[in-house]
């Protein structure tokens, strides 16, 4: 299935360098955070380096307007993960949260979506049983210890 929608979960400095290189590529994008203050602070550090691009020539006015057309926003996980092709969780590291993340992708989006790692699996806390994550997921995932 091809990729057309990539949700970003997360709008701090990985999420929103994630969310602008999605952009850049083509792909519509949802990025997602806590609050509305979250999102927007991420969504004005994405405009700064598209303006940088215009600045220096690397980008045109009218790419600068099509990327800016391919991001929404969200404060609600079910609402950017609904039309998700790509899930990508850049979320603090923190244990619980990332669980509650997962069950919120898990409940709301569609069956075909993945949700890749992008961090090396040494860098990842040890994560503690949890309930089992779709099938689709698993070799997306599997160089993450989770147990089920």
């Amino acid at each position: 299935m091809p990729i057309k929608t990539i949700a970003v979960l997360g709008a701090g400095t990985m999420g929103h360098g994630i969310a602008h290189a999605a952009m850049t590529a083509g792909y519509d994008t949802v990025l997602y955070d806590v609050s509305q203050a979250a999102v927007d602070k991420g969504k004005s550090a994405i405009d700064a380096v598209i303006s940088k691009s215009v600045q220096l020539g690397k980008a045109t006015e009218e790419d600068a307007a099509a990327m800016r057309g391919r991001l929404t926003v969200s404060t609600v996980v079910a609402d950017a993960v609904t039309n998700a092709d790509v899930v990508i969780e850049a979320a603090p590291e923190k244990i619980d949260l990332k669980l509650q993340l997962f069950k919120a992708v898990e409940a709301a989006a569609p069956a075909h979506a993945v949700l890749p790692p992008i961090r090396q699996p040494s860098a990842s806390p040890r994560w503690p049983p949890c309930s089992p994550i779709p099938a689709a997921w698993a070799a997306c995932i599997s160089s993450i210890p989770f147990t089920a």
